[in-house]
């Protein structure tokens, strides 16, 4: 987890405490010395209150989807031309735009929620029960925390 210099994580946000729940893990990054950025989706048309943009995390709401659905605009253009040395899913729903922009993502590394469809597409699956979102993020970071680089000698 300490040699990552870039992570990206991908979010569905419904309710302000889904918000509240990544925070610790993207200050545990940032303090590793990652650079980190946060791209969530929110479901309405305009943006929640308890949302605050900052240079490294941006929310779309649906009225910056196109009219297929996609995610686009600058905000999205600009996450996946970022080339992540890990990228992680904390949508536990699966949601067509969460997936739409990991499968899209350059990233080295990609974690997400154990499901058939994730299979085929990430390199780390966490499989919890009644996964609740700070559950699956604490056990993203052990996991992750316990990979050794591999220098090329």
């Amino acid at each position: 987890m300490t040699d990552a210099k870039s992570v990206g994580f991908v979010c569905f946000f419904e309710e302000e405490q889904q918000w509240k729940d990544i925070q610790p893990a993207v200050r545990k990054f940032q303090s590793c010395g990652a650079k980190v950025m946060v791209l969530g989706i929110y479901p309405g048309k305009v943006k929640p209150l308890w949302y605050v943009e900052t240079m490294n995390t941006v929310m779309c709401s649906l009225s910056e989807f196109g009219i297929t659905g996609l995610p686009k605009g600058q905000k999205v253009d600009e996450f996946l031309k970022e080339r992540f040395d890990i990228l992680i899913d904390c949508d536990l729903s699966g949601h067509f735009s969460t997936d739409y922009i990991c499968l899209l993502s350059y990233a080295g590394f990609k974690v997400a929620n154990d499901t058939k469809k994730n299979r085929q597409y990430f390199d780390l699956l966490i499989n919890m029960e009644e996964t609740e979102l700070e559950d699956y993020i604490n056990q993203v970071l052990f996991y992750i925390s316990k990979f050794k680089r591999k220098d090329n000698i």
